[in-house]
């Protein structure tokens, strides 16, 4: 978490103006306290997870930070290269001339072939070698007990949704598989793992966000993932067929109607029928 987060964004969010905290807000400045100890503006933060109002001599000095954070970011960014333009320009040689979908999953499963060969569970080879073979032995059935359906992350999801709410965004949600051959080592429960993708799409429809792809029950296709989560060949050419109509026509204004009951911890606990929850 702390990886991804900067102090521009941290600031940003304590200059927000606003006359009273919202429960969110609180609730937000709470958990980033809460999982970061050492954040930077952390006694601001805990004033408004607290529920108070900076003073205007806290804002100031949250505003000289916000200033200094994106003079540095801009200094360090003129330093920063890359080769991602070259990297596209030579992949591109791989895609066939003539553009189709049956084309292109033909050169994924070409491409996913040839980059999966040392190993038997389908990911591609720099991953396995990297992050799985040293430890492969040690993590054979080692997430028999994993279940994704009980977690605080349901409430920090719930905030997201606020704020793209508040926003007035339309959104696209993207639930991937877990890899089989891999859940099948590991122990990961498949059968949870619709339980908790079920869980994450009654959070979504029942609030008004109805953009769903659901892909978790492609896991056992081939080539379909590039390691034990992350899409990979085939996986990025179905991703592309499901969004594009989404992206090229224009839609409907959403309407949003957001559910405290998703802010309370007894559903990120919940493990029973989603369809009963908001009747409970």
């Amino acid at each position: 978490m702390e990886k991804y987060l900067t102090t521009d964004e941290i600031t940003s969010f304590l200059l927000k103006e606003r006359t009273q905290v919202s429960e969110e807000e609180k609730m937000v400045a709470e958990r980033l306290v809460k999982q970061l100890p050492n954040i930077p503006m952390a006694s601001q933060l805990k004033k408004l997870a607290k529920g108070q109002v900076l003073t205007g001599t806290e804002r100031r000095y949250v505003e000289l930070a916000h200033a200094f954070a994106i003079k540095e970011s801009a200094f360090f960014g003129q330093f920063e290269q890359s080769n991602n333009y070259d990297l596209v320009q030579e992949k591109m040689k791989n895609l066939p001339n003539q553009f189709s979908y049956e084309a292109l999953d033909a050169a994924a499963e070409k491409e996913g072939k040839a980059s999966s060969t040392n190993n038997s569970f389908g990911m591609d080879n720099s991953f396995y070698n990297k992050n799985i073979r040293a430890s492969l032995s040690r993590l054979k059935k080692s997430q028999t007990d994993l279940s994704y359906v009980v977690s605080p992350e349901y409430t920090d999801f719930q905030l997201l949704l606020s704020q793209l709410a508040e926003l007035k965004m339309n959104v696209v949600f993207v639930i991937p598989p877990v890899s089989e051959k891999w859940s099948d080592y590991t122990g990961l429960s498949q059968e949870e793992y619709q339980k908790a993708v079920s869980k994450i799409k009654y959070q979504l429809s029942s609030q008004g966000f109805n953009h769903i792809v659901d892909f978790s029950q492609d896991g056992d296709q081939p080539y379909f993932m590039q390691d034990t989560i992350h899409m990979g060949w085939k996986g990025w050419v179905a991703f592309d067929k499901a969004i594009t109509p989404f992206l090229i026509n224009e839609q409907p204004a959403p309407s949003y109607h957001l559910r405290k009951e998703f802010l309370d911890s007894s559903w990120a606990n919940y493990r029973g029928d989603v369809k009963d929850y908001l009747k409970e």
